[in-house]
């Protein structure tokens, strides 16, 4: 049996989910996509640049959860923009003082 060592905590590394994360997002998602989060007294504008960059800084396993939600959303032809909306909301929200 082969034991995991990896950091769970640990952002994504060179070759360890980078390469998923930067073809998926140059293949699925649109060149100018903007994710737009208000809050109270704020209008943030996340760029699909910015949205890729934070999940790869997430621990492995809530990468793998987001990737796994990924394929069960395009299995059935699901709007991914909306998922990666509710990721963008999530980073504003869970971070932001304005709420």
């Amino acid at each position: 049996m082969v034991e995991r060592t990896e950091d769970l905590e640990a952002p994504a590394t060179k070759g360890e989910g980078n390469n998923y994360w930067d073809m998926y997002f140059e293949e699925k998602i649109s060149i100018n996509e903007i994710f737009e989060v208000e809050t109270e007294n704020n209008l943030h504008m996340i760029d699909k640049d910015n949205l890729k960059e934070s999940i790869k800084n997430l621990p492995f396993d809530v990468r793998k959860q987001i990737k796994d939600q990924i394929a069960y959303i395009e299995l059935r032809n699901g709007d991914i923009n909306h998922f990666l909306q509710y990721i963008a909301e999530g980073m504003i929200m869970g971070g932001s003082k304005d709420e």
